[in-house]
């Protein structure tokens, strides 16, 4: 996953101010104090009281004032140390290396690799062409892409067997809610149709117009499909069907899906033959 090379967390100098404060200065700041609100719980027979259960509810209005009033407090806590923070933070960054290059893998006849350029936060994704002196074509450019966003993040990239394709998958808002889009390398050109609240995770079928997704847990943020031993164990697989027109001016877009997809797909050792089924019906399924 790639995000901004850049972000740098300072959690040490909270403790910072007391250095510098005297008197009654941090006195005149409070901390604000979110509202008790008793919220019951149970599970299992088991009863308990979450006094902060609202604070789960992002559109509400008065979570957002609070998260505010937090952000305003820290502001007002850290000011005396702000030069320093500065200073540390520009001392990390000089420890980076700016421009830098991914080591380059090769894919039938194209080298495939990324790079960072000084001065700039995300990656550019670029490839040549039978040789590693050959002239940079540039898939994806992140600082590009970046514009207008206030949270920016690639979480992959793939392509398409023939290459021609280029799938990848978006974050602007930081819930890990992925919107995977398609790039036609042959025109340079993004499509517009678009599969949101997916997760990072996707990967090309060999007949170069199915591409394999999972769906993000509206509610865990997680993938939706087990932790445990076997993937997809009780969890959904969805696929894309991308198909060209012969002159590469367009793409089209078919969205499908198999709901529960069996512990089999990803178990084929135990239960072949009911995984082979499965994988069929994804076939069918392209219509």
């Amino acid at each position: 996953m790639f995000v901004p090379r850049v972000r740098v967390i300072l959690l040490c100098l909270s403790m910072v101010p007391d250095i510098y404060a005297t008197g009654n200065d941090m006195n005149a700041t409070q901390p604000p104090m979110a509202e008790i609100k008793p919220h019951v719980l149970e599970k299992h027979g088991h009863i308990r009281i979450d006094n902060y259960y609202w604070l789960r509810e992002r559109d509400n209005p008065q979570v957002l004032e609070y998260l505010k009033a937090e952000n305003r407090y820290t502001d007002a806590v850290m000011a005396p140390v702000k030069q320093l923070e500065q200073k540390l933070f520009d001392e990390m960054k000089d420890r980076i290396k700016q421009t830098d290059l991914s080591v380059p893998y090769k894919m039938d006849d194209y080298f495939y690799y990324t790079k960072y350029e000084s001065g700039k936060e995300y990656p550019i994704y670029c490839r040549k062409r039978g040789s590693l002196d050959a002239l940079e074509e540039v898939m994806l450019d992140g600082n590009e892409m970046a514009k207008g966003h206030g949270f920016f993040n690639i979480g992959s990239t793939a392509v398409s067997f023939q290459q021609d394709i280029v799938a990848f998958t978006v974050d602007t808002v930081g819930r890990r809610f992925y919107t995977i889009r398609f790039k036609d390398l042959r025109s340079g050109e993004i499509m517009p149709d678009e599969i949101r609240s997916s997760t990072a995770n996707i990967a090309w079928a060999n007949d170069n117009t199915t591409l394999f997704y999972t769906k993000q847990d509206p509610a865990t943020l997680r993938a939706a499909f087990s932790s445990g031993k076997t993937p997809l164990s009780w969890g959904n697989l969805y696929l894309a069907s991308v198909r060209s027109e012969p002159k590469g001016s367009a793409l089209e877009l078919v969205c499908g899906g198999l709901p529960d997809a069996p512990k089999a797909l990803m178990d084929k050792w135990k239960h072949g033959k009911t995984a082979t089924k499965t994988l069929d019906a994804i076939v069918a399924n392209l219509g």
